[in-house]
């Protein structure tokens, strides 16, 4: 199947939330992908892609954060 992000809102466990999500997530029941999905974290833009293989998902991202918006996330 796949899932189009439309200006999502996404949380995963410990990860950053992302906000304004774009992009395309293909799955099936053995893999999953997504290239050039895009966001919003810590006040900077960030691309993200998503592969799998043998069970294992690889996640990928860049971007730039706002250094007063990621000041929470360190403890």
């Amino acid at each position: 199947g796949e899932y189009q992000f439309a200006a999502n809102a996404v949380r995963l466990g410990a990860a950053p939330p992302l906000a304004d999500v774009n992009g395309k997530l293909a799955f099936t029941e053995h893999d999953v992908h997504a290239t050039d999905i895009s966001a919003e974290a810590y006040g900077g833009p960030v691309k993200v892609s998503l592969t799998s293989e043998a069970g294992h998902v690889r996640v990928a991202a860049s971007g730039k954060a706002d250094v007063h918006d990621s000041s929470s996330a360190v403890e």
